[in-house]
């Protein structure tokens, strides 16, 4: 999904559940044909907090991401 706000991009990505590498490789190979820098969120239910990953990619809890509006 990608949510343009105030002329800024940010694209979304949801997952129930990354429990390989495999599946943490397929959710960010669909960022990695976007080609350009805007941030990149991965919406999961099984992390407990918001982290980035190795790739600048915003990892955040299904409830965080639907209550904090400062998070798009």
């Amino acid at each position: 999904m990608l949510i343009i706000k105030g002329g800024e991009r940010v694209y979304v990505q949801s997952a129930y559940a990354i429990r390989s590498e495999e599946k943490l490789e397929s959710e960010r190979r669909a960022f990695s044909l976007a080609g350009d820098s805007f941030r990149k969120i991965i919406v999961r239910d099984d992390v407990l907090s918001r982290t980035f990953d190795d790739s600048g990619i915003l990892h955040v809890n299904l409830l965080d991401f639907l209550l904090d509006e400062t998070i798009v």
